[in-house]
């Protein structure tokens, strides 16, 4: 009559099953891209927002909330980048707008 089971055999297979797959997860998670990602900055290093540029459907631009145009834009890009080269902008566009309008 058998009175208490061996565990060791448990043990063992699952100490083998937790090693394979530890070493085959590195190989399902690796990406097939290498990809070189930026890295996160804090808060306290992010540039304050001071251009703000929007695309309306119609494709009418507006500059920090007003109308504007093309050469308005790169006036004052021109004029903030000389002040402030730390600055950054940002370019809002509705989803009807061509990509191609959006880089221009």
């Amino acid at each position: 009559m058998i009175v208490d089971i061996n565990v060791t055999p448990l043990v063992d297979v699952t100490l083998v099953l937790l090693i394979i797959f530890m070493v085959t997860a590195t190989y399902i998670v690796s990406p097939s891209i290498k990809v070189d990602l930026p890295k996160a900055a804090s808060g306290s290093d992010q540039a304050k927002t001071t251009l703000a540029v929007t695309l309306a459907k119609d494709r009418s631009l507006y500059l920090n909330g007003e109308r504007s145009s093309d050469a308005a834009v790169g006036e004052v890009h021109q004029r903030l980048a000389a002040r402030q080269p730390g600055s950054a902008g940002v370019i809002a566009a509705d989803t009807v707008v061509p990509h191609g309008d959006v880089v221009q």
